[in-house]
């Protein structure tokens, strides 16, 4: 058990145990629906599974899907002169071609 302090540490001990409880208690909220989400997600797959759908490929593609996302909000998120110098990079990359690359292109051109 730890010793108590004989100094202030400059917080108020109630307002921190306060918020620890409430981080907690999110958290435990969090597991739960994070359980919910996985057994919803799993029968989404049976179901997909009995209608004959070739489910890993399926998980494979919605993968996939959600990776192009959050690239294309990390791209958005760049200023202007980072998503240039990004593009330009891209291009000996031999990934001047890729839909996250296309798609700045065609928003910049309708903005013109």
């Amino acid at each position: 058990m730890a010793k108590q302090a004989n100094y202030s540490n400059g917080f108020d001990n109630e307002t921190v145990k306060k918020f620890l409880a409430r981080i907690d208690n999110l958290y435990e909220g969090f597991e739960t629906k994070r359980a919910d989400f996985r057994n919803d997600l799993k029968a989404l797959y049976e179901d997909a599974e009995e209608k004959h759908l070739p489910v890993d490929e399926l998980k494979k593609l919605v993968k996939v899907r959600r990776d192009i996302a959050k690239h294309e909000r990390m791209f958005e998120a760049l200023d202007a002169e980072a998503r240039e110098r990004m593009e330009q990079l891209a291009i000996p990359a031999g990934l001047d071609d890729l839909p996250l690359f296309k798609a700045a292109d065609e928003r910049a051109a309708a903005a013109e």
